[in-house]
């Protein structure tokens, strides 16, 4: 097996748990074998084994869908011994987040966006960039479900077929690619809008009939339509609660449509960690010390509630923290690395505030940039 897959699409003899596992895959009935390594696994996203070969050497795991056409990830980790990954239904393949509990809070209001997931009420949560709104969904579908969600990121150039599917052309055949909408229905998985805000209302009105647990239609000249299994649901993030960019910090969002939003039953609006949890996230995350973690989170502080009061248009994420804290642990100064990572993104007014708040955390005094 080795020796055909190495001739064929160069895996090293060391790939022997991925030829391992796509033989099984073979042997189950998954997918031919002779299909998958002539023409590869039939997927939007992985469209040859080589791809799969780089996906899990470096860390990813493999499965595929029911309905044997799309490479989906799994929430085990990767193959070992006999072990095979189980189908799970996504629709990105990406590394597995089973780390997410040593460094991960869960914030107060994880308690009713849980109940309402587990009432399968469409859940919508708003905030600023880097609170932890993508993470901390992950970990309750995961939990509630047993399985990752079926993510889009969404974008104004997006249209109703990036959902639903559209026509391709295969083997000189006209067939209907499905679209992650009716991929999460039939696998009775929650579909994840990443940056809901920033989709055309218009293309909403495609979830709207999904919305409220109803069949949507895939092709409506062949009169194809698919029924949500149970488990379906959509659970969305926005850094704005649908009304457009009311502060000025999230240019790109639309105001989305009233009947649209109505079909979410929890809209939570999710805060910044307290700051002896973004201090232990820190440590975690990156090994910083403990004494510089704390400077980090004290300097965010400080800058959130300036921002809160009004006297600076920024954000402090965890991202920009977490950036901030690799970049020093990389071997970077204290000061460079906020100066890289924060100070020089903002404009002169707000980065002086954010000076002020770097020197009341930490007693440095740092140069704020001139405009150009």
């Amino acid at each position: 097996m080795v020796k055909i897959l190495r001739r064929k699409f160069g895996f090293r003899s060391t790939d022997r748990k991925i030829a391992y596992l796509l033989e099984e895959f073979s042997k189950r009935g998954v997918v031919p074998f002779s299909e998958l390594h002539l023409n590869g696994i039939k997927s939007t996203f992985l469209r040859n084994p080589c791809l799969i070969v780089e996906t899990v050497r470096r860390g990813f795991t493999i499965a595929l869908s029911a309905d044997r056409t799309t490479v989906v990830r799994s929430v085990v980790p990767a193959v070992s011994g006999d072990a095979v990954p189980a189908p799970v239904a996504a629709v990105e393949v990406q590394p597995s987040k089973t780390g997410d509990a040593d460094y991960f809070w869960m914030p107060p209001e994880a308690d009713i966006i849980r109940k309402a997931l587990k009432a399968r009420m469409n859940v919508l949560l708003v905030g600023p960039a880097g609170t932890g709104k993508s993470s901390m969904l992950d970990i309750l579908v995961r939990e509630i479900n047993g399985q990752d969600p079926v993510t889009v990121n969404c974008h104004g150039d997006m249209s109703a077929d990036d959902f639903i599917g559209f026509m391709v052309l295969k083997d000189g055949k006209t067939i209907f690619r499905k679209g992650p909408l009716p991929i999460a229905m039939e696998a009775g998985s929650v579909l994840r809008l990443e940056e809901m805000d920033a989709l055309d209302p218009a293309v909403a009105f495609c979830m709207q009939r999904p919305l409220e647990g109803k069949g949507c239609v895939l092709n409506r000249k062949q009169a194809q339509e698919v029924q949500p299994k149970d488990g379906f649901l959509i659970a969305a993030t926005a850094n704005t609660v649908g009304k457009g960019d009311e502060a000025g910090l999230y240019q790109g969002v639309n105001v989305l449509n009233e009947a649209f939003l109505d079909r979410f039953g929890l809209v939570k609006r999710i805060g910044y960690p307290p700051e002896s949890v973004e201090i232990s996230i820190l440590i975690k995350r990156t090994g910083i010390s403990d004494a510089l973690a704390r400077q980090i989170a004290k300097t965010a502080g400080l800058a959130r509630a300036a921002a809160e009061k009004g006297e600076a248009l920024i954000t402090f994420g965890m991202r920009k923290s977490m950036n901030w804290a690799r970049l020093v642990v990389a071997g970077a100064s204290f000061t460079d690395a906020f100066k890289v990572t924060v100070l020089e993104r903002s404009t002169e007014e707000n980065a002086a505030i954010l000076a002020e708040c770097f020197q009341r955390a930490t007693g440095l005094d740092v140069k704020v940039h001139a405009s150009s």
